[in-house]
């Protein structure tokens, strides 16, 4: 079975058999969405430690690092590529906007779009960010021997393409499933998840 159970900073970990039995009764220890979505949430909230030691919500983070990557990219854009929310997209780029950590201005080929790029200061603190973000990330596959990460990143291709093409099933459906909040967090609780 698959149990988190903290303990101060640290969860013991028993691994689950690789897939629970179908038929029964469903039970979340072994249930792959769930079971993903709770290490989802433990590892942003890893990266939200990272940010939050840089004065920037996840969100912000998102963005800043966007726009480093693809320079006078548009909020919709950088909305429809991380699978973000309009609004909260909006107040993420208002605050970086305020804090003057990016520049706006209109869109050359489009007027109704804004083109987004770092100023000097959010170019410093991308730096600084995505350093500190490299560490985590090399934490988390310094966990995995060479063999288990390169099946993890096929095996999450995989989910993620089966989730995709689920959702895209659903659609055509008469009931379609609910959109979930981003804002949504699955935390370990104490008894196992």
């Amino acid at each position: 079975m698959f149990f988190l159970h903290e303990a101060g900073d640290r969860l013991d970990c028993q691994v689950p058999d690789p897939i629970a039995p179908h038929g029964g009764a469903l039970e979340l220890e072994t249930f792959l969405p769930y079971r993903l979505a709770v290490l989802a949430s433990l590892a942003t909230q890893a990266v939200a430690a990272v940010c939050a030691a840089h004065g920037l919500s996840l969100t912000e983070w998102v963005i800043l690092t966007a726009i480093a990557e693809r320079p006078q990219t548009s909020a919709k854009a950088i909305g429809a590529t991380f699978h973000m929310q309009k609004a909260k997209v909006s107040r993420a780029v208002s605050a970086l906007l305020r804090q003057g950590l990016i520049n706006a201005s209109p869109h050359r080929g489009d007027r109704r779009l804004v083109e987004l790029t770092l100023t000097p200061q959010g170019q410093a603190l991308h730096r600084r960010s995505a350093a500190a973000a490299v560490d985590l990330s090399r934490r988390l596959e310094d966990a995995l021997t060479a063999a288990e990460g390169e099946a993890l990143v096929r095996g999450l291709a995989k989910v993620a393409q089966t989730s995709l093409t689920f959702k895209a099933e659903r659609a055509k459906d008469l009931a379609p499933l609910p959109e979930l909040r981003e804002d949504t967090v699955v935390k370990p609780t104490s008894g196992g998840c």
